[in-house]
């Protein structure tokens, strides 16, 4: 499902993150959040963005400010990918 939008050029354009915790029903927790997300994980913490109700989910952001949120599987090919892909044209 992601291997495809990874090897496609909107990709190559991006910054591409992943926080994964142990358990999908725990919150996340700052040490799960990558090196250069300090600013997300901060943002987390303090209460703005609430953990997923869907996972698996994505949050597209621009310039550090929220653009598209996408969760689960079954629209992953027919619905995120063209917007982010479309973000990607609009923004780079």
């Amino acid at each position: 499902m992601e291997s495809r939008f990874r090897a496609s050029p909107e990709f190559r354009k991006l910054k591409f993150f992943r926080v994964k915790n142990a358990r999908l029903a725990d919150p996340y927790e700052l040490s799960q959040f990558p090196s250069g997300l300090e600013w997300l994980a901060e943002r987390y913490a303090a209460g703005e963005f609430k953990r997923p109700s869907i996972r698996p989910s994505w949050w597209v952001f621009v310039n550090r400010q929220r653009v598209a949120t996408y969760g689960g599987t079954k629209q992953w090919e027919s619905t995120a990918v063209p917007k982010i892909k479309q973000i990607v044209a609009d923004n780079y």
